[in-house]
C-alpha cells in the first residue's frame, strides 16, 4: 500500500478564472511559507486540471535510489490506480512515465488500452477514466557543476 498523498485546498469558487487564480495564488503562498513538497505539488496539479478541462495531472518522483518511481501528487486519480503506479522501476517498465525517465524526454501515448508502453497496465488506465498520457521529465541543470564546469543534469521524476 503507497503511503497517503497530501490532500489539496478545496476552493469555493465556481468561476474557472477565479478558480485558477486561487490555486495559482495558493502554489506561491505555499512555496513562498516553505510548504511540503506533496501539498505544493498536489495543489499544482489541480492548477492544472482546472486550467484544461477533462486533464488530470500527476507528478511522479524518483525515490532515493534513483530507480523507482511513485506518485508525489495526484489528486485527480482515483486511489486503486495510484497503488498500480507506485513503485515502477523507472526503464522498461509499463507507463509513460518510466519511459520518459529512461529516455529522458516527453513520452505522448495517445491510446493507452492499445499502446505497448502500457502493457499490463491500459486497462486500469481505462478503468480510471484515463485513455491517453504524456509525461515530460522533471529535471534541475546546475551550470558549472558538472565536470570540468560543464552543466550537470539532474532527473527527478515526471509530469504526467
Amino acid at each position: 500500500m503507497s503511503p497517503s498523498l497530501p490532500q489539496p485546498t478545496v476552493s469555493t469558487r465556481q468561476d474557472p478564472t477565479s478558480q485558477i487564480l486561487f490555486r495559482q495564488s495558493r502554489v506561491l503562498d505555499l512555496i513562498a511559507n516553505g510548504g511540503e513538497l506533496g501539498e505544493v505539488l498536489a495543489e499544482f496539479c489541480l492548477t492544472v486540471e482546472d486550467s484544461l478541462a477533462g486533464t488530470r495531472c500527476s507528478v511522479m518522483l524518483l525515490d532515493e535510489t534513483g530507480e523507482n518511481l511513485a506518485p508525489e501528487a495526484a489528486p485527480g486519480l482515483p486511489r486503486g490506480f495510484l497503488d498500480a503506479l507506485t513503485d515502477i522501476p523507472a526503464g522498461l517498465a509499463p507507463g509513460s512515465s518510466s519511459a520518459a525517465v529512461y529516455r529522458n524526454q516527453t513520452i505522448i501515448s495517445s491510446e493507452l488500452e492499445s499502446d505497448p508502453l502500457w502493457e499490463g497496465l491500459g486497462e486500469q488506465a481505462t478503468a480510471a477514466g484515463i485513455a491517453a498520457c504524456w509525461s515530460a521529465p522533471i529535471r534541475s541543470t546546475a551550470w558549472g557543476a558538472g565536470e570540468g564546469g560543464e552543466e550537470e543534469v539532474q532527473l527527478f521524476g515526471t509530469l504526467d
